[in-house]
């Protein structure tokens, strides 16, 4: 974990013993901050500063644009003693409105009923004299014991002490997996080590849907490889190119029949082009989504990745997640970002480049990039061997996790990179840069 430069947690509250087994296992040089916000606002009140020193157990600061103070039970802002965590100032994503609450009470209720115009998010916080907070829990499931108030957080830090290897998961039942296709390695790897009466569900949806189109259910096997099923509601089919249903066949994932949860439109998409060029172009009246899927005989699904990423070479469609398992056999390389670019000369060829990120003490030798081709060769095909294999520090990722190929493809076919992705949804931003600043340098070869 050498790269690692950062560390975030949020959920629950980070305990001090948290802040010590970090720096403890992984380095006095790594940036540990810890958020709190609510999903209610769409944000965080305080959070982390990269440029403020960290202190055990505290929150760095306040977030920018939120007014956080600690009030006490008379509305009166304290700073060092435990208080209600309030927002004395609105911020542009707090919900001006309930679902199904036409005159406003359940909003007053829930956020204004305690300290009427204050809002008060139901957290305990303390602010202390230098800036830092710490979070004690949720204010309305506080332990009162004589007078004396104490967050359940504290209780599960005593109990549960800090982490610690050798503890059991006997109780573990089930395991999901999400953002990328799980490999049938994958698959091994939890029931080898975590036995077989683990049910372990993939599942596959999108963010811009709010919901998952297939899945996982606990009276259907599990087989290696595959998702479960299709869910309840989703009319989801594989499509050939000419917008057939195929069983058994790698295909386009689509849904021939509303979801509840579509988006109806886009912002600032005058006459719904953008929309319908993003979901209804291919198939018309019929939603494709993007992602190549294929539905076994028996009703299970495997998802092979973006559609709009696939390498096709010579007419041999295949799909990303096949090439990285066969380079990531390669002991030295421990992650890969593949992305296949048409040549503009109409001629149907294309430049396949892979690029890895090595393990440390290694370097991309001659004899590594030998045997990452042989790999490739063996496990796809003799057509999907990269033109070009090249080193990279770091493969960039959202905040979910998956790999960012479809926006690499984009900049490396003279998209503008603000519109490609947005910075604020990736993991690590200055590995995106790289790919941006290498990506001028090819386009400047190309034309000199």
């Amino acid at each position: 974990l050498s790269a690692l430069r950062a560390i975030g947690s949020t959920g629950s509250p980070l305990s001090p013993e948290g802040f010590d087994w970090i720096y403890e296992h992984i380095g006095a040089d790594t940036w540990l901050f810890s958020t709190s916000g609510g999903t209610d606002v769409c944000t965080a009140f305080v959070g982390g500063v990269p440029l403020l020193p960290v202190y055990r157990g505290e929150l760095q600061g306040r977030a920018l644009g939120a007014k956080v103070e600690a009030f006490d039970e008379g509305g009166e802002s304290v700073v060092g003693e435990v208080g209600e965590l309030v927002i004395t100032a609105p911020m542009p994503s707090m919900p001006v409105a309930f679902w199904n609450d036409p005159d406003g009470q359940r909003l007053r209720d829930a956020y204004f009923s305690m300290f009427p115009g204050v809002w008060r998010h139901g957290d305990w916080i303390r602010i202390t004299a230098r800036g830092t907070a710490i979070i004690y829990g949720r204010s309305d499931s506080t332990i009162n014991r004589g007078g004396v108030r104490m967050g359940t957080s504290e209780i599960y830090a005593a109990v549960l002490g800090e982490p610690r290897n050798g503890r059991t998961l006997a109780n573990l039942r089930g395991i999901g997996s999400t953002g990328s296709p799980l490999s049938p390695e994958g698959f091994t790897w939890i029931y080898e080590h975590l036995g077989d009466h683990t049910w372990l569900f993939s599942t596959s949806g999108g963010t811009d849907v709010c919901s998952a189109f297939v899945g996982g259910i606990p009276t259907v096997p599990v087989r290696r490889g595959e998702i479960q099923v299709r869910h309840l509601g989703a009319a989801v089919e594989a499509f050939d190119e000419q917008g057939r249903s195929v069983v058994d066949e790698v295909g386009e994932l689509v849904l021939t029949a509303p979801l509840p949860s579509f988006p109806v439109g886009f912002w600032n998409d005058p006459g719904d082009v953008r929309y319908h060029d993003t979901y209804f172009s291919m198939f018309p009246g019929v939603w494709r989504h993007g992602d190549w899927i294929r539905i076994t005989a028996g009703g299970s699904c495997v998802i092979y990745g973006r559609s709009d990423s696939t390498i096709n070479r010579g007419g041999v469609r295949m799909g990303t997640a096949e090439l990285y398992r066969a380079a990531l056999v390669v002991d030295a390389v421990v992650d890969a970002l593949a992305v296949d670019i048409p040549d503009r000369d109409g001629t149907g060829n294309s430049w396949l480049a892979l690029f890895v990120v090595l393990a440390e003490g290694t370097e991309l030798s001659p004899e590594t990039v030998a045997e990452i081709r042989r790999q490739i060769r063996t496990a796809c095909s003799p057509r999907h061997v990269p033109d070009e294999i090249i080193h990279v520090a770091a493969v960039p990722r959202t905040l979910s996790g998956k790999v960012l190929e479809v926006p690499i493809k984009k900049i490396l076919m003279g998209d503008d990179p603000t519109i490609a992705a947005s910075r604020e949804s990736l993991a690590n931003p200055e590995a995106y840069d790289w790919f941006i600043a290498f990506a001028r340098e090819r386009a400047q070869r190309a034309s000199d």
